[in-house]
């Protein structure tokens, strides 16, 4: 029997499952099982009838679905070997269009400790708003914010209060300047506190050294 290259490359990266809860530990099928148990219920399921793409370039041409896959199986189960697979996660990251696929396939880069403020960047003007978010939340866990202030003044400006508020909160600990003239604009715009925005803003403030000019209402 020869098993597909991509599978072999799971085993050999990710491992064969182990003693755990229920038998489970880092393995295929997301760690599910062991090779070779439970085939019958794995053939039953849609997974094993669409094609696999977990492999060490990352399935450079393949769609979401697979990128999604080997980002979750990277981050539940070898959390230790995220830095090794960052170079294809970077690769794969201009592809991605999905909301999901793209906050594991962040989450993966900034658990690997590597510089990709560059990489999330682009994102923050993305049309799906659920990945500005996910961007803005990446970028708040990277060293050197002060480097990103021009991307930060981008969330602050963006339309949707989702993406202020996650963008207020990655810029905790932040007192650049620049932002003040970013900071009064939002509490123009939001006359209630939509999403804690205003709340948020208010401690972004004190850590400059100022007071909003009206307390946050719900």
């Amino acid at each position: 029997m020869s098993l597909p290259s991509c599978y072999r490359a799971f085993l050999k990266e990710l491992g064969n499952g182990g003693s755990s809860y229920a038998n489970s530990a880092a393995g295929p099928f997301y760690g599910v099982y062991s090779f070779g148990e439970c085939i019958e219920e794995l053939a039953a399921t849609v997974s094993l009838t669409m094609p696999v793409s977990i492999e060490p370039r990352m399935s450079d041409e393949g769609d979401d679905r697979g990128c999604l896959a080997a980002c979750q199986s990277i981050k539940w189960h070898a959390k230790g070997r995220c830095r090794d697979w960052s170079s294809a996660v970077r690769r794969r990251l201009p592809r991605v269009d999905h909301a999901e696929t793209f906050r594991f396939a962040a989450y993966l880069l900034v658990d690997a400790e590597v510089d990709c403020g560059e990489d999330l960047g682009p994102f923050c003007t993305h049309p799906n708003e659920e990945i500005r978010v996910s961007a803005f939340h990446s970028l708040g866990r990277l060293p050197f914010k002060e480097r990103r202030i021009d991307l930060f003044l981008v969330g602050l400006r963006d339309p949707a209060s989702r993406v202020v508020h996650a963008t207020l909160q990655a810029l905790r600990g932040v007192k650049n300047r620049r932002l003040v003239e970013a900071y009064r604009d939002v509490e123009r715009r939001f006359e209630t506190d939509e999403h804690y925005v205003l709340t948020n803003l208010k401690h972004r403030l004190k850590e400059i050294g100022l007071e909003p000019l009206r307390n946050p209402q719900e």
